[in-house]
């Protein structure tokens, strides 16, 4: 049993254990994965009940969704998503009534088709895409941010719905 309440990962395969996704102490999670055009699909069951900052690095291309992850901790407080991938066309549902502090940063875009952010918690939201490689989001909805105090999105071409 994994009794750890921060692990930082950096890795260039995410053949990682299953009891890190299950870890009942982890508080933080940070990981880098140095991608060689593989996919990344998490087929393992994720409960980390106890997570509340989430730190994902991809440096590479790859086809990408973190939603299963994200999904697991429903706790989460603060999120980091560094995504230099872009590529796939599922979608990103942020449903998440604890988190107060998101940051996304793409080089090539998420890859998405949609990107939802329903976060009533929300007090800080940093949003900077580039439009390299053709990659953009398609449609970005922002449905409830009743929380939100400050936000920032820079280097844009994304339809925004409030």
């Amino acid at each position: 049993m994994l009794n750890a309440s921060e692990i930082d990962i950096q890795a260039n395969q995410l053949d990682l254990p299953s009891v890190l996704f299950t870890c009942k102490t982890l508080i933080k999670l940070s990981f880098i994965w140095y991608n060689k055009g593989e996919d990344w699909t998490i087929t393992l069951s994720i409960d980390l009940p106890f997570l509340k900052t989430l730190n994902i690095n991809i440096v590479g291309p790859s086809s990408f969704n973190a939603s299963k992850l994200i999904n697991g901790c429903p706790v989460l407080e603060s999120l980091f998503l560094d995504i230099d991938c872009g590529g796939n066309d599922e979608d990103y549902n942020l449903n998440i009534p604890t988190l107060k502090h998101l940051e996304i940063r793409t080089r090539k875009g998420l890859g998405a088709n949609q990107v939802v952010v329903n976060l009533p918690d929300l007090e800080s939201f940093y949003f900077r895409g580039s439009l390299s490689s053709g990659y953009v989001t398609s449609r970005f909805v922002m449905e409830d941010l009743s929380s939100l105090v400050s936000a920032i999105i820079l280097n844009l071409l994304i339809c925004l719905s409030f």
